[in-house]
């Protein structure tokens, strides 16, 4: 895979791809992105003993907001209840333990930065690029599609068990096997899901 990788990236510089043309002030090249990406998911392997990733801090978020809304449904739920992930963290030099229900552990500690790390890095970049608009007045087929690609997602991440960023960030570069079968499914799902964004949802 290695291999295959830098012989790719090998064509690519010779034929000059590795930078793309753009009119957006301030972009940032995708191999500057890349060599970006693998060094915080690097500090992140180095320092907490995991890779990064989303999944179970947004199954945490639900947990506390169900945990007010429904409480007696709340309760019944065994996923939120337990703490069944357990990892040695580097940097605390102790073993931690971890679950989907409504309190802070190691997990929390490590995702809910990055999911407020990229909301905000979005928001600065938006506004770097002046491209920062609220739009109240969405498409139904865009609202319907967000919905449902959110729903499906989520029941993938769980099934997986992991999220995109935990796979490419941190299977992928150990050359985990799930990691790699994930990502042999992500180029026809991504391609079949962009023909249908463009043919029924962005017209």
């Amino acid at each position: 895979a290695l291999v295959l990788m830098g012989l790719f990236l090998w064509r690519w510089w010779r034929l000059d791809k590795l930078e793309l043309p753009s009119v957006i002030r301030h972009y940032l090249q995708p191999k500057k992105a890349a060599v970006l990406l693998a060094v915080i998911g690097l500090i992140s392997f180095t320092l907490l003993g995991m890779p990064l990733g989303i999944t179970t801090s947004y199954a945490k978020a639900g947990a506390f907001i169900e945990q007010i809304i429904l409480p007696e449904h709340f309760a019944t739920l065994s996923y939120f209840q337990g703490q069944g992930f357990h990892y040695f963290s580097p940097l605390c030099q102790r073993e931690l333990t971890a679950g989907a229900g409504p309190f802070l552990d190691g997990l929390s500690l490590v995702q809910f930065p990055l999911i407020i790390g990229i909301l905000l890095g979005s928001c600065i970049s938006a506004l770097s690029m002046g491209k920062f608009q609220l739009h109240f007045s969405i498409p139904k087929a865009q609202l319907l599609s967000a919905l449902l690609g959110g729903v499906m997602m989520g029941l993938a991440s769980h099934m997986s068990p992991a999220c995109n960023v935990w796979h490419l960030m941190g299977g992928l570069p150990l050359l985990s096997l799930q990691s790699l079968l994930f990502t042999l499914g992500l180029f026809p799902g991504a391609w079949l899901g962009t023909r249908i964004l463009t043919r029924y949802v962005i017209k």
